[in-house]
């Protein structure tokens, strides 16, 4: 989702002049990086969270939420401070040419505003995702995303009585959408049996929670920073190639990007597909309970209420067992 909005701007900007898609292109990898920091702050809070909320410890949940929203919170301030202040240093960093700096910069001060919201949203849709409303996640992310491509259409083009902004619109739809994102998400973890961001959790912190969330969050950190800085050089090499070669990578960048996309979106899929239809019939058919081993779900004893003996066991797996006892006992009789 956030590979989509970068090349949303880029792609549309192109329309409008060489020098907009590479002054842009160059702004959009300070976009990069920052989301190098959310993909491993995300990743290691949905272990934990998955964690706890197999085991119905909301209270755990919402601690780990507090914690890593005020942790992305204070990464993403540094990112709002220096693109709003330091812009100028940004892009020198990826060029020296002053038409794409100046466009750099113009785009960084207004789109600065959109890494907070950024930072907040990506947090909140990833509790959102592992505590048993995905659907809602996707749905939220993605709108997100095609809220940003009609801003961009309308603020860049000048379309649908909206003036035409160029670079400066193509900034103000992304945080615009990344607002609504953040707004439309915190509304939805404030209905019932959703877990909410308290902010008595984000002052008072729990050094077993943190240490475990951290444990798992820096080595997968370490990988995705390792691995975006080495990307992030072929941009900083491309730049000083002048505009021309910046125009041509970007272009080749979008639709690796994507294509990246598409792709690992497609592996975690058949993944998760192979791995429902191999062991799914193991898992419902032959429950290891320790009172039932050996003993598959059918001749199970109706009394053997899994979830109550043992509370720490994925619930909805044992619902699972229970109804295809339930499925097997009704056939029997």
């Amino acid at each position: 989702m956030l590979a989509a909005v970068n090349a949303s701007d880029a792609l549309m900007l192109g329309f409008v002049s060489q020098e907009s898609l590479s002054a842009v292109s160059l702004a959009t990898q300070i976009t990069f990086v920052f989301n190098l920091f959310m993909g491993g702050l995300t990743m290691g809070t949905s272990i934990l969270a998955a964690q706890y909320y197999g085991k119905g410890d909301t209270l755990s949940i919402e601690k780990i939420f507090a914690y890593v929203t005020k942790v992305s919170f204070l990464i993403s301030a540094v990112f709002f401070l220096a693109s709003l202040f330091v812009p100028q240093l940004l892009m020198r960093i990826f060029t020296a040419e002053p038409r794409l700096i100046a466009g750099g910069i113009l785009y960084l001060r207004i789109a600065a505003a959109s890494y907070l919201f950024t930072g907040i949203s990506q947090i909140y849709l990833c509790i959102l995702k592992n505590t048993g409303h995905a659907v809602k996640s996707m749905i939220i992310g993605s709108t997100a995303v095609v809220i940003n491509i009609f801003l961009n259409a309308a603020l860049i083009y000048g379309i649908f009585f909206s003036p035409k902004m160029g670079i400066s619109g193509a900034a103000l739809a992304t945080s615009i959408s990344k607002l609504i994102e953040l707004a439309w998400v915190h509304g939805e973890s404030l209905r019932k049996n959703h877990v909410r961001l308290h902010g008595k959790f984000c002052f008072t912190g729990d050094r077993i929670l943190s240490g475990d969330y951290w444990r798992y969050s820096l080595p997968m950190l370490g990988d995705y920073l390792v691995w975006g800085m080495g990307f992030t050089m072929y941009s900083v090499i491309m730049g000083h190639l002048g505009s021309d070669a910046v125009a041509a990578s970007s272009i080749a960048n979008i639709v690796k990007n994507l294509t990246r996309e598409v792709t690992l979106c497609s592996i975690t899929h058949l993944s998760v597909l192979s791995f429902l239809f191999s062991k799914s019939p193991i898992l419902i058919s032959e429950p290891t309970f320790p009172e039932n081993h050996g003993r598959s779900a059918a001749d199970a004893h109706p009394d053997d209420r899994a979830y109550e003996r043992y509370p720490e066991w994925n619930r909805h797996f044992c619902d699972q067992c229970l109804k295809e006892y339930r499925r097997s006992h009704l056939k029997r009789g």
